[in-house]
């Protein structure tokens, strides 16, 4: 038997006057100008039981552009659905998630975004939304 699961619950088209990046693209700032990232592959993996599904989603994105780019990748999940585990990689760096409150989570993710250095930060912003920030990501670098 073949079931279909919605990754959005509103599975009606964006109206044609809506040209921005929709749920799961990567995008960025450089000076004032938006950008989005190319996605380069895409994959999952789904084990489903009874009426319980474990997903695994897999995405890799570049950053084609000449200076390094925060980016914000916005993804919309089912809101009784519960995020167990996230990893970023980018380049051979491994970011593996861990929970914290919120405002200690964006403090630490600032002050090592300001030392230059690879982090991440990934928040629920309502139920059925995750919201996750990558600092500067290197030119010709990919992120997964």
């Amino acid at each position: 038997m073949t079931s279909t699961l919605p990754l959005v619950s509103d599975l009606r088209p964006r109206p044609a006057t809506d040209d921005g990046p929709g749920p799961g693209a990567l995008v960025g700032h450089l000076g004032d100008a938006r950008v989005v990232l190319p996605l380069r592959s895409a994959s999952f993996r789904a084990l489903v039981i009874e009426r319980t599904a474990q997903v695994t989603l897999e995405q890799a994105f570049t950053n084609p552009y000449g200076d390094p780019v925060e980016v914000v990748y916005v993804f919309p999940i089912p809101g009784d659905a519960a995020v167990v585990r996230f990893e970023a990689r980018v380049g051979d760096r491994r970011l593996v998630s861990q929970v914290a409150e919120r405002g200690d989570a964006r403090a630490r993710y600032e002050a090592a975004a300001s030392r230059g250095e690879r982090a991440a930060l990934l928040e629920q912003e309502r139920d059925d939304v995750l919201t996750l920030r990558l600092g500067d990501l290197a030119p010709g670098a990919e992120a997964q």
